[in-house]
């Protein structure tokens, strides 16, 4: 998130994720103004591992019919923008994996969606998120390792 607010994205909003209540697909949503002052709202679906179109879910990956199921709902579900008080439509859906989107996935998607809901998917896999830092000029953000905590019996040192 900090990432696209330094790309110029405003109100970014995680929906729902305590109890999933009231998400309908999105994980997050944000709005982007235009120079034409313009208002371009997108949703985000976020996946922890590598996204592929096989039919089994393997530990870390995400099912790729449960993502459909996501999107289709982001697409048509209205949020409500506080600072203008009315309900708006999303414009663009990003899937985002923090693995590889395998292009198997990606075809799989792209044939289940219709033509005007492919062109509002947009994906963005771990190599794509890097590459942002990179070219917008941002500190590539450190990996958090999972360390267990240290025994009682072992120094802090």
């Amino acid at each position: 998130m900090p990432l696209f607010r330094q790309l110029g994205f405003q109100r970014i909003t995680a929906a729902g994720h305590r109890d999933k209540a009231l998400e309908y697909g999105k994980g997050v949503w944000m709005k982007y103004i235009l120079p034409t002052t313009h208002v371009l709202y997108f949703g985000i679906q976020v996946k922890k591992g590598k996204l592929d179109a096989s039919g089994v879910s393997r530990s870390g990956n995400a099912n790729v019919a449960e993502i459909l199921n996501q999107v289709t709902m982001m697409i048509g579900h209205e949020i409500f923008d506080p600072e203008i008080g009315k309900r708006v439509l999303v414009d663009h859906a990003y899937i985002i994996a923090g693995g590889e989107i395998t292009k198997a996935a990606r075809n799989w998607l792209g044939n289940a969606l219709d033509a005007s809901q492919r062109r509002s998917v947009i994906f963005m896999d771990r190599d794509d998120i890097l590459n942002l830092y990179v070219v917008n000029g941002q500190a590539v953000p450190e990996l958090r390792s999972r360390r267990r905590a240290p025994s009682s019996s072992t120094p802090p040192f």
